[in-house]
């Protein structure tokens, strides 16, 4: 089960067009945050419709997901915190059509093996995709994190110091 399960029935109301409002509870938002391995996870949301299309014989599931968040700056290890506002268009057929092979590369295609179909799970897979991977709080460069190595710090610089001081061509000469 998802940590933010919404599980709609799509085989009811074939005919009917409907508007959601989707708000994470504080408990799953701490779930959200365990399976992303961030720092936090403030807040989910997510205003999508679900409609019927008959012709391609699919449910169509578009809207916006916004999310706030707290991930660890990868330099300095400090909080960065982050908005995230992302579209979702998503087509969900009940089964798969010959036809799928040219519409992949356009929109998001899910196949449902039953009529019951997890639209939570879907908008956290958009999530994770939309958080970035590299977080960076502003300021932070790599001098400033200490990982930044100096000449003397270099591990080959004690070589330089092994150097003879007296010239290698004299004992080719011999």
């Amino acid at each position: 089960m998802s940590e933010m399960s919404r599980v709609y029935d799509l085989g009811l109301p074939w005919a009917l067009k409907q508007n959601q409002k989707i708000v994470a509870t504080p408990e799953e938002c701490q779930a959200i945050t365990r399976r992303f391995n961030i720092l936090r996870v403030n807040e989910v949301t997510a205003e999508i419709t679900i409609s019927p299309e008959y012709e391609d014989q699919c449910f169509k599931v578009t809207g916006e997901l916004c999310a706030k968040v707290s991930q660890a700056c990868v330099l300095s290890f400090e909080p960065v915190e982050e908005i995230i506002q992302t579209p979702v268009n998503i087509k969900i057929r009940l089964s798969p059509q010959e036809e799928d092979r040219e519409d992949h590369l356009s929109e998001d295609i899910e196949y449902a093996l039953e009529t019951k179909v997890d639209i939570g799970e879907l908008l956290l897979q958009y999530l994770s995709l939309s958080l970035n991977p590299y977080p960076r709080k502003e300021g932070a460069s790599i001098k400033s994190s200490g990982f930044h190595k100096t000449q003397e710090e270099n591990p080959f610089a004690i070589l330089s110091s092994l150097k003879r001081t007296e010239d290698i061509t004299q004992y080719r000469k011999e």
